[in-house]
């Protein structure tokens, strides 16, 4: 699983006047300003893009989510108006608490041109 997983950093956009800002795991630190940590967030994804959470789905295994998202802005990766990106379904085990409707920027990476997925 871990080839196929992918480290994301995500903003959560509530609307134009509040950010929810979300970070990675709990038990990983990592030192550095928030800007040289969104950079290297950057460097380092496959995809980074702004989207509305369209259809969130459990895999039959009920250890991963599918998350479809209707896509507004690319600034790497991928230019489609739908991405679909893959997480833990549990977040103690990272994966990222995506709910529909909300708009998030998604760092994600894909590990031999495989799907997307995020950790939180």
């Amino acid at each position: 699983m871990k080839s196929t997983m992918a480290y994301v950093l995500a903003f959560a956009i509530a609307s134009a006047a509040s950010v929810d800002t979300v970070t990675a795991c709990t038990c990983l630190t990592v030192p550095g300003s928030p800007r040289e940590l969104v950079q290297a967030d950057k460097d380092i994804s496959t995809a980074v893009f702004l989207g509305t959470v369209t259809d969130i789905r459990t895999e039959s295994d009920g250890m991963q989510l599918t998350v479809r998202f209707s896509v507004e802005r690319v600034w790497k990766g991928p230019v489609s108006s739908e991405l679909t990106v893959s997480t833990h379904a549990q977040t103690d085990a990272c994966g990222f608490p995506f709910a529909l409707g909300r708009r998030f920027i998604v760092y994600a990476r894909s590990h031999l041109q495989g799907p997307l997925s995020t950790y939180s």
